[in-house]
């Protein structure tokens, strides 16, 4: 299987199986990559929206609600 997703996606497959090598503090992450999208997902579905449209709710506001010190200790801490 991974060499057929290495031949479809040449140079750009990233799997836990082979030797990929990802230079730390890469551009390519963000604090999001490591705090905001799991931060999000435990609040959103604390409230198990039923359909997309509750969801797309949720999301909203729990983004809104992210207080902004909290963010700039994600920051400064990165």
């Amino acid at each position: 299987m991974i060499a057929v997703l290495q031949k479809m996606f040449p140079g750009r497959l990233i799997s836990l199986r082979e030797n990929i090598t990802w230079p730390p503090r890469s551009p390519d992450l963000s604090p999001c990559d490591y705090f905001l999208w799991g931060y999000l997902k435990a609040e959103v579905f604390k409230h198990r929206p039923r359909t997309i449209e509750e969801l797309k709710v949720a999301i909203r506001q729990e983004i809104s609600a992210i207080p902004l010190d909290m963010l700039a200790r994600v920051m400064d801490n990165f």
